[in-house]
């Protein structure tokens, strides 16, 4: 590095990086998001680059995804510290001290969303106490100088009521599109049903109808996707 962030785009390039576990449904998720997302607009265009630990499905993911109305866009490598625009983390260990500076790539007055257990407590003190000793008091004081937005779901627990333990991919995917505006959030809903009905028809009408189920009612709670003030320090 050279001391600067490289901005190889443009702004009208959105960036986007998700930090995932193996097993979680992440890397599919995305997947299916970018398609989405191609698909929706007539000139869109669009990336996505994967990155995985070598423990595969008990290892880190990293999806870096790009797409613009106006860019063509050739670049297959990771987003760069600083540019992007949504950060998410769907494994909340992830943001301890020590493990991963999980915040790098997000740029000024970015999105940050935190997939973890916190979302659950419902006392807003207790809730931030609990916060503030999950994360590392690193990616507290770079989001605060960043400037960013940060959003926190339990989407484990959201998963687990619906007899989905463990995808959280569909309930991530929701929350991405509700906070990029990337395309309207009810065409983005309609448009993750029609992925679930394909991506899960042969398992059966049961895991379909949990599936939808689930993010109808991620879709209709806003409590469950909680803003937070972030401390500044």
């Amino acid at each position: 590095s050279l001391g600067r962030n490289l901005k190889a785009f443009g702004e009208d390039v959105t960036q986007c990086v998700f930090w995932g576990f193996g097993s979680d449904g992440t890397v599919g998720g995305n997947k299916e998001a970018i398609k989405i997302i191609g698909d929706y607009h007539d000139h869109m265009k669009v990336q996505a680059y994967f990155e995985y630990d070598a423990k595969k499905s008990s290892g880190w993911t990293v999806s870096h995804l790009r797409f613009s109305e106006e860019s063509e866009i050739e670049a297959p490598w990771r987003v760069e510290e600083g540019n992007a625009d949504y950060v998410a983390c769907h494994h909340e260990s992830y943001v301890q001290a020590h493990m991963f500076d999980v915040v790098k790539q997000l740029k000024r007055r970015g999105t940050f969303f935190l997939n973890t257990s916190v979302a659950s407590i419902e006392d807003p003190e207790k809730r931030l106490k609990a916060l503030e000793s999950l994360v590392s008091p690193e990616i507290i004081r770079n989001l605060a100088l960043r400037n960013a937005r940060f959003y926190i779901m339990d989407a484990a627990s959201l998963a687990a009521q619906f007899g989905l333990a463990g995808r959280i991919n569909m309930i991530c995917m929701c929350a991405f599109f509700r906070l990029s505006n990337v395309i309207p959030v009810d065409d983005a809903v309609a448009l993750l049903k029609a992925a679930i009905r394909k991506a899960y028809s042969r398992k059966g009408d049961v895991v379909v109808n949990n599936n939808i189920a689930l993010l109808e009612a991620v879709v209709a709670d806003p409590k469950s996707l909680l803003l937070v003030e972030i401390p500044q320090h």
